[in-house]
């Protein structure tokens, strides 16, 4: 049976920018069953209304339903559309990503012939109101605002541990595993005009470790319309504090994720050798994490972990120590 797509758009006061968004989407190939799900995050300039009247002047060429979550925060949002979808692959399309029209084609045949990919991404091409400023080619900042190719060729992403979340697609029952809400997530992401980034790496990293996989494809295009008020040198600098401030999660994450997967062997090895480090260098606060890291998630000693992480923990352990296969 073929893959059937929800497309999941979150929108918080989008109504100056989410026409093209729209259109993109209604001027989509349809190789399956799909519907668009609006996720209304408490905006108050009439968002939902101008969407179902561009829908309704497009044709209505798939069905529209229109919800509310009224608790601010892209996770929260992303999280309601999830639960209202019915088909087995969700679509991640924020109000400034204009899908590329053969993007669902492309979504449901990676899909359908790559086996064990768990959430799939694509490359993202930066639009703006006039030019970019002189800095954006110039350096790999443009990567900040998921522009660019993500990997250099097509091919699995587990490496590098993330994809970006705009046009982000996924398997509904991992997504539903990686949303349930007795581990809630540490980085919501966008909440009205403050931006906490690194949401999209905590749901990669969390289908890792529920033993799926991440796969880019550069077939897979959208556009991100970038709006001046964003290419200015302060709200950059904002973006790039806003990683700072999630680089300890990422961090512990990723420390999971490795220390999880060791072999026995290893990790008998691993212990003495960071019990070692701690004795000789007792000031090191970087050999005392590691041996917290390793403590943790290799051994599986949840008393080591910080409160703050304990949900980390605990979605390991649903998880089964990345050794699912989701």
């Amino acid at each position: 049976m073929p893959y059937r797509i929800s497309i999941v758009l979150c929108t918080f006061n989008g109504s100056a920018r989410l026409k093209p968004t729209i259109e993109h989407l209604a001027d989509q190939d349809l190789p399956c069953q799909a519907e668009l799900i609006l996720v209304d995050n408490a905006s108050t300039d009439g968002s939902a209304f101008l969407v179902q009247e561009i829908w309704r002047q497009k044709g209505e060429p798939y069905p529209l339903i229109v919800i509310h979550e009224s608790e601010p925060g892209l996770i929260y949002a992303r999280k309601t559309g999830l639960r209202t979808a019915r088909y087995e692959i969700v679509i991640f399309c924020d109000d400034d990503n204009w899908l590329q029209q053969d993007y669902l084609k492309l979504t449901c045949e990676l899909f359908d012939t790559i086996p064990g990919v768990g959430l799939l991404g694509g490359q993202g091409i930066g639009v703006t109101e006039g030019e970019f400023p002189f800095w954006w080619e110039e350096s790999d900042h443009f990567c900040n605002y998921a522009v660019g190719k993500q990997l250099p060729v097509s091919g699995r992403a587990d490496q590098r541990g993330y994809l970006w979340g705009a046009g982000l697609a996924g398997k509904k029952a991992l997504l539903t595993h990686i949303f349930n809400d007795e581990f809630p997530f540490l980085m919501v992401g966008r909440t009205g005009k403050t931006v906490m980034s690194g949401d999209d790496s905590e749901m990669c990293l969390r289908a890792l470790l529920a033993g799926s996989h991440l796969y880019y494809d550069e077939r897979l295009v959208y556009y991100h319309f970038i709006p001046a008020t964003r290419l200015t040198e302060a709200y950059f600098n904002h973006l790039q504090d806003s990683f700072k401030a999630s680089r300890e999660i990422d961090d512990e994450y990723r420390s999971a994720l490795y220390f999880s997967q060791m072999s026995m062997r290893e990790k008998a090895k691993q212990f003495w050798v960071r019990i070692l480090n701690v004795l000789r260098y007792p000031t090191n606060p970087r050999k005392i994490v590691l041996l917290r890291y390793f403590l943790s998630y290799a051994l599986h000693l949840r008393h080591f972990v910080p409160e703050r992480f304990k949900v980390v923990f605990d979605y390991c352990r649903y998880s089964g120590w990345g050794k699912g296969s989701l």
